[in-house]
């Protein structure tokens, strides 16, 4: 109206203002509702210490300024007015009203510097420790050695190193002197005329069996070979005549009469009650249902394995030879039930006393000179009782598992650079190059995030905050573990609960849950997960001075445990300081038990890869592969030397092997030699003599091709050929077989030096049967 007025020109310029000043009291006084500011809702935070930031506020709402700047310029009452003239009024009412309820934040949310932030990194010097330790060197390197072995590690291995170097000076100087008997006796051997004198006893056994004819009567009487009726005789003739036709050493008898003994001075007056005792402390330790098994009548593999003998046979052996007291106790074992440890322990007092009293009787300590790494000599003190357990867990084992006296000689290997796990190894050489690997295993993850741990990281999970575990930790900060892990599992739940709860009643300016989630821009709902809320309970609580809880694992730790604790635990499985003697079996037996080959697929096709074995190979054929690689110098050369006798039914004995071998009588004849079916069916009649004696005698001409093609015919392979036999008729199967004999007639120039045609003419031609092979013109066949 005022406006029309002005624009007619029915009013002046003062008297529009005066009108105009009128109307907005009136409209001011009368019409228009202002803003109480004390209405206003502050942002939620803990104790209400934030304001409305309006500046953030406005950005978050950027239409609201403008429509301010427009009511000012035309002195909007509705606006202007309605706000005290007052921008921040206008922005206060709008977050109140409509702001908060559309959940428009209030102002800028804080951020969790003290968890986000949070990182553990590896300290220079634990770095510096990985690094010696790969080198085999330093202080710390040293230290731990100390520290897993014990201070005594290096005597005692001082003491096993001298032991092993007189040892092996023994072995060495017996077996050069028997050695250079035998030579000499190969020497008088090649003599003229002597050969006869040596082979007296051989000649006249052969003479006695070959014209008295007896010898294939005694044989199936006495249901042996020929050859071992011979071997009979002429044993008994070496007592008649007093000569020997070879060199023979009885090895078993000098490790025990004289090796032992001289190291283990009365090893035998101690070795049955030790070794009782042995048994006994195994059997205190042991689960009673896994010491006998009932149903195969032997002690299990791991009982047999810690009384430290071989097999079940040796340990019942030994028992049955200690009187009254080994048959009770192996009844008792055999037997073995809850009440058992109870009854046996007046036994142990018992052998425990009596060692005792052995130990008092005199002194059994032994001096030994010893060259260090410097090659300087030194004397060493051996204990007695310590002398002992090296004969049992070193030496016995060693000698135990060799064919011959070469190998039991490599395997006293004392040369540093020669040292494994197949030959002379000790338990610090052993620990120390198992942590030198671990080191260099470690040593790329140093430089990377590998052992960075940020909030709530540790080596097994991302709950560190809520359940802190850390045994290389000091005892005070056990103390405050388990501190945290109560209160921060507490305040969780309590938080899910109700949120607008105080989270510490003694601390009321923390504030609420839901104000503190307000705080840090999180949503409550989200106060349930385990993360987000761990995060947040750090920063309003520990990080706090009072309580100072622990956000992540160390990493000085992580690499204790491991680094140091897999060392350890290595160092624990090596009982002794001597290390334990791994055979290639055992050690084929281990690696294969690691890989699962469905499990470990690329493990097992790698192990496949390396053996050169195909993929369907079986266990067996892997493992016997592995142990052949692993079987090397004397000890395969004996092995096979022994194999090819036991496939030719013969005895191996130091006549055929050698003085060096050690006979034993457990040195049976291979059971898994595979026959031909012709030589079995004469077996089965009654022939009591070896498959390679039968072909020589009864098949002359025969070789070793045609023994092992025939074992494929007679198992029927080729089946367009009639080869089959009349198992009850032995006449009947060599008429069989000799049908397949059609010899061709040839000419021949060939020289030849057969005693029956010694004087024919060398350029003579003759017609005769190829002697080389009896079946030679059908192998050409079969190898088709």
């Amino acid at each position: 109206m005022i406006r029309q007025l002005e624009k007619e020109n029915l009013i002046n310029q003062e008297t529009k203002n005066k009108l105009e000043a009128d109307f907005k009291k009136f409209y001011s006084n009368e019409k228009l509702t202002t803003w109480d500011p004390k209405t206003a809702a502050k942002p939620p935070s803990p104790d209400g210490r934030k304001e409305l930031d309006v500046s953030f506020y406005d950005a978050q709402v950027p239409e609201l300024k403008p429509k301010w700047i427009e009511a000012a310029a035309n002195d909007d009452l509705d606006i202007i007015g309605r706000y005290n003239n007052n921008w921040k009024d206008y922005f206060a009412a709008h977050y109140t009203t409509q702001g908060r309820l559309n959940g428009i934040r209030g102002y800028k949310e804080e951020t969790k510097i003290m968890s986000e932030n949070y990182k553990e990194t590896l300290l220079d010097t634990d770095k510096q420790r990985i690094k010696d330790v790969a080198l085999g060197e330093g202080k710390y390197f040293d230290t731990l050695m100390k520290s897993i072995l014990g201070p005594k590690e290096e005597e005692e291995t001082k003491k096993y190193s001298a032991l092993v170097q007189n040892t092996l000076k023994d072995t060495i100087a017996k077996l050069n002197k028997v050695k250079n008997q035998e030579m000499q006796w190969d020497v008088y051997r090649s003599l003229d005329g002597f050969s006869e004198v040596l082979d007296l006893n051989k000649n006249l056994a052969n003479s006695i069996m070959g014209d008295s004819g007896i010898g294939g009567y005694l044989a199936v009487s006495k249901k042996k070979t020929t050859a071992e009726l011979t071997t009979d005789l002429e044993t008994q003739l070496e007592k008649t005549t007093g000569f020997r036709s070879n060199v023979t050493y009885n090895w078993q008898k000098w490790f025990d009469d004289q090796l032992v003994e001289k190291y283990g001075i009365d090893y035998k007056q101690f070795q049955a009650a030790e070794g009782t005792l042995d048994i006994v402390n195994t059997a205190l330790t042991a689960d009673v249902k896994k010491i006998y098994d009932k149903k195969d009548k032997k002690f299990t593999a791991e009982f047999v394995k810690k009384t430290g003998f071989n097999t079940s046979e040796r340990l019942t052996e030994f028992l049955n030879k200690q009187g009254e007291t080994g048959t009770n106790l192996l009844a008792r074992l055999q037997n073995s039930n809850d009440s058992m440890p109870t009854e046996l322990m007046p036994l142990k007092t018992n052998l425990e006393d009596k060692i005792k009293t052995l130990n008092t009787a005199k002194n059994r300590d032994v001096n030994l000179t010893y060259k260090n790494v410097k090659d300087i000599p030194e004397q060493v003190k051996i204990d007695a009782s310590f002398a002992r357990q090296f004969i049992d867990e070193y030496l016995k084992p060693r000698f135990d598992f060799s064919k011959s006296m070469d190998e039991f000689r490599d395997y006293l290997n004392v040369i540093e650079k020669d040292k494994n796990i197949f030959q002379t190894t000790d338990r610090l050489t052993e620990v120390k190059t198992y942590a030198e690997s671990i080191a260099k295993a470690i040593l790329p993850d140093l430089n990377n995030e590998r052992f960075n741990y940020t909030f709530g990281q540790s080596e097994e999970d991302d709950n560190f905050y809520f359940n802190p575990r850390d045994n290389y930790a000091p005892p005070e900060m056990q103390v405050i573990y388990t501190k945290q892990k109560k209160r921060v599992n507490d305040d969780w739940n309590a938080a899910k609960i109700n949120p607008d709860a105080l989270i510490d009643k003694d601390r009321p300016e923390l504030g609420t849950w839901r104000e503190n989630a307000y705080l840090y821009n999180i949503n409550v709902k989200d106060l349930s997960d385990k993360e987000i809320f761990g995060k947040l309970h750090y920063e309003i609580i520990g990080s706090l001075p009072a309580f100072n809880f622990d956000p992540a694992m160390n990493p000085s730790s992580t690499l204790k445990l491991k680094f140091e604790n897999a060392i350890r635990e290595k160092a624990e499985g090596i009982k002794t300081v001597f290390g334990e003697f791994t055979t290639p079996e055992s050690y084929a037996d281990t690696l294969l038990k690691n890989i699962d080959p469905l499990a470990n697929k690329i493990e097992w096709k790698n192990l496949l890869n390396k053996y050169d074995l195909e993929e369907d190979a079986t266990t067996e054929e892997i493992k016997k592969v592995i142990v052949d690689s692993l079987t090397s110098g004397t000890a395969e050369e004996i092995r096979t030397k022994i194999k090819e006798l036991q496939e030719l039914e013969e005895t191996p004995t130091q006549k055929n092997l050698g003085v060096t071998y050690i006979e034993r009588p457990e040195e049976n004849l291979a059971t898994d030699v595979e026959k031909t079916n012709l030589y079995k069916i004469f077996k089965d009649a009654g022939y009591t003599d070896t498959e390679k004696n039968f072909y020589t005698n009864y098949m002359t001409g025969t070789s070793p091709e045609d023994i092992k093609l025939l074992t494929n015919v007679t198992k029927g392979k080729l089946p367009k050929f009639d080869f089959t036999f009349d198992t009850k008729d032995p006449t009947a199967a060599l008429n069989k077989l000799q049908e397949l004999d059609t010899p061709t007639t040839k000419k021949t120039t060939k020289k030849t030096t057969d005693y029956f045609k010694i004087g024919l003419d060398d350029e003579e031609e003759e017609k005769e049967t190829d002697s080389d092979s009896f079946l030679s013109d059908y192998a050409a066949l079969f190898k088709k």
